[in-house]
């Protein structure tokens, strides 16, 4: 079931004027220029610092423990070198590929018994003439 089209819908011409009051409707002039203030300083803190508590809790920092053994020695280790000053040739000939032949085709594409298109499309190219350079009087 197909939703019901809306009615058409002209506004209603309006003949209306709009009401003017007879005297402004505020009788001061408000400029809102913006504050012309030479600095701003910070307003002024009158708190003090905070005293010291003589029943502050005592100090709560712990030294990491000790190591049970001493740090282990560093030792370097080479790899062993090689027996042979170059290396070894390595030639390994790659796998021929398997014998691969495409299954011949013996389906003839349809054509249509009259032109898709009865409109003739040619896509020449545009003889446009070659673009010279400016000729420029010194």
């Amino acid at each position: 079931m197909l939703p019901l089209s809306p009615e058409l819908a002209v506004p209603v011409l309006n003949t209306n004027m709009p009401l003017t009051p007879d005297t402004p409707a505020f009788a001061v002039l408000t400029n809102n220029a913006p504050l012309e203030v030479e600095l701003p300083y910070p307003l002024p803190n009158d708190i003090d610092p905070p005293v010291v508590d003589e029943d502050a809790p005592a100090d709560n920092t712990t030294e990491p423990p000790t190591p049970l053994s001493p740090d282990p020695t560093v030792t370097y280790t080479d790899p062993p070198r090689p027996t042979f000053a170059v290396p070894v040739p390595m030639y390994n000939e790659p796998l021929s590929p398997s014998l691969d032949v495409p299954v011949l085709n013996t389906i003839i594409p349809l054509t249509p018994d009259v032109p898709a298109l009865s409109v003739h499309n040619n896509n020449a190219p545009l003889d446009v003439t070659p673009p010279y350079p400016l000729v420029i009087f010194t």
